[in-house]
């Protein structure tokens, strides 16, 4: 009695297993019927006609990737767009591309509105104008004179006697005060020339 159990009860799981058969049109026939199963429910658009883009019955092909892995490579920008802020200063790149106002993309020193005097060297793009404003603005004065300078201003005057150019550093920098009825040399020292 056991041995004719098991042959019933595999018969019993294969036929719970199995698929029901699907036909489908073959569209190059011309039939025009649409693909149905056996229970003979249409697998095609319920008005006789092939599915949309990307569903069932449709000849246009979808990508079989899981949604998750678009997830795993996001967008990157084409080969031919601009990167606009290559140097990340927050401040976009100069030019009818980006339309912005950094004079120089690839350094993050140089960006529109910098306020402070850098001593660095120039570059040969920015040229010292590190603010982008399109004028090199130097620190101090050069060819510098305590004796041309106001007497009421004369506490405050400093320069640079010779003329050291953007992120050069000269040991003629001097500082000036009130001497009698003159404006006299106070102190020298070396300074860098700062530049924006």
């Amino acid at each position: 009695m056991v041995r004719r159990a098991v042959p019933t009860l595999i018969a019993l799981v294969v036929a719970a297993c199995s698929f029901p058969d699907v036909t489908y049109s073959n569209a190059m026939d011309g039939s025009g019927t649409d693909a149905t199963s056996q229970d003979g429910s249409s697998e095609a658009g319920g008005d006789g006609t092939a599915d949309g883009p990307g569903e069932i019955g449709s000849d246009e092909r979808t990508s079989d990737a899981p949604a998750d892995v678009a997830d795993e490579h996001p967008f990157e920008a084409a080969a031919d767009s601009p990167v606009c802020d290559e140097d990340q200063d927050g401040d976009p790149a100069k030019g009818a591309a980006c339309g912005s106002t950094d004079c120089d993309d690839h350094d993050a020193r140089a960006y529109f509105g910098e306020p402070n005097f850098l001593t660095y060297p120039p570059t040969p793009t920015t040229g010292g104008d590190w603010n982008c404003d399109g004028v090199v603005t130097a620190e101090f004065s050069t060819s510098f004179s305590c004796g041309l300078v106001n007497l009421g201003s004369c506490g405050s005057a400093a320069g640079f006697t010779d003329a050291p150019g953007c992120g050069q550093t000269s040991s003629n920098f001097v500082t000036c005060k009130k001497a009698g009825v003159l404006c006299a040399v106070d102190t020298t020292t070396t300074n860098i020339q700062g530049c924006k």
